[in-house]
């Protein structure tokens, strides 16, 4: 039962619903205790993103010594610390976010599960840490865009078109940015409700504004 809590959890959590995603991960915590389950601590670090705290550095820094302990296989290592670069970007902590892709992902990681996320997030911190050279963060979205293409990983697709979309928007190249985004997003039929179709359709809208 915890280890099927933890993957309705993975579910939950990538299709962006906070509540559903607190609730499986405390009845999965609730019941490793109850019947001392070890291994599997690393289902926590959703809790702050599904209750959307903002966490302090130490109380990061806590969460990132469980991933070693509790994920002990590649895949579980490799989605725990993506969730935990996305708090640490929610808390403005950019070149931690980044040290822990750097020193915790190898370059087989990167071609593996959840892989496109990995490039689309470090592009994302990239373009924080030095906002005047863009050209690393777009060299890792379209690394993430390219890898989630041809996988058929529609959703990480998504979130790296997005990504890139954006910057180019900031660089006011409104054209390219559609061309990139609206293809991707006209894909879907259905979860039109869902956070990353909501921010991929704003985008939209603001780069069809911007083209008139």
């Amino acid at each position: 039962m915890v280890i099927a809590l933890w993957f309705a959890a993975w579910v939950h959590y990538q299709r962006g619903d906070r509540a559903a995603t607190k609730a499986v991960v405390e009845r999965a915590l609730t019941l490793a205790v109850e019947y001392a389950i070890s291994g599997w601590s690393d289902t926590a670090i959703l809790l702050p993103w599904a209750s959307g705290a903002q966490l302090s550095r130490l109380e990061l820094a806590e969460l990132h010594g469980q991933i070693p302990l509790a994920a002990s296989t590649a895949w579980r290592r490799v989605f725990s610390r993506c969730a935990l670069v996305q708090l640490y970007i929610a808390a403005g902590y950019f070149d931690e976010g980044l040290a822990v892709l750097s020193e915790g992902i190898s370059a087989a990681d990167r071609t593996a599960f959840y892989g496109p996320e990995v490039h689309r997030l470090e592009g994302e911190l990239r373009a924080k840490i030095v906002p005047s050279d863009p050209g690393g963060a777009e060299a890792c979205f379209r690394n993430a865009l390219d890898q989630a293409g041809a996988r058929g990983e529609r959703s990480l697709e998504l979130r790296a078109a997005t990504s890139l979309a954006d910057l180019w928007r900031s660089q006011g190249r409104h054209a390219e940015a559609r061309e990139v985004l609206a293809p991707i997003y006209g894909w879907f039929n259905e979860g039109f409700d869902l956070p990353d179709l909501k921010q991929a359709k704003v985008l939209l809208d603001q780069l069809a504004a911007n083209s008139e």
